[in-house]
C-alpha cells in the first residue's frame, strides 16, 4: 500500500489528469484519510468526486472528495486474509514499488 506522500501524489496525479489545480486541496489530511487504501481506490475517489460536483453543477471540492472516502471501504479491509497472503508471498518473491521500502 502507498505511503502518506505515495497518497498525496497519487492524488495530486489524478486531479491534475482531471483538470482540477491540487493546490485547491490539502492533499496530506486527504492522505490521511484514505491510509491503507490502493491507487487505484484513491482515483476512484476522484472520478467519483468529479461526478457528483457534475451532476450538481458546480466545480469539485474538498468535501466531495471527504463524502466519498467516508462512503467507500478500501478492499485493505474487505480483503485483510487476501492481501495479508500476497504481502507475505511478495516480501519472498517481489520488489517493492514503494520508495521508502528501498534502502
Amino acid at each position: 500500500m502507498p505511503n502518506d506522500k505515495e497518497r498525496e501524489e497519487i492524488l495530486r496525479l489524478h486531479l491534475r489528469r482531471r483538470g482540477n489545480n491540487p493546490e485547491n486541496y490539502d492533499l496530506s489530511m486527504l492522505s490521511v484519510a484514505t491510509e491503507f487504501w490502493n491507487g487505484a481506490e484513491i482515483e476512484h475517489v476522484i472520478e467519483a468526486g468529479m461526478i457528483e460536483a457534475f451532476q450538481q453543477n458546480r466545480t469539485m471540492d474538498q468535501d466531495d472528495l471527504y463524502t466519498i472516502i467516508r462512503g467507500t471501504v478500501p478492499l485493505s479491509r474487505t480483503m485483510a486474509e487476501q492481501i495479508k497472503f500476497i504481502k507475505n508471498w511478495a516480501s519472498e518473491r517481489a520488489i517493492s514499488a514503494s520508495l521508502s521500502d528501498k534502502h
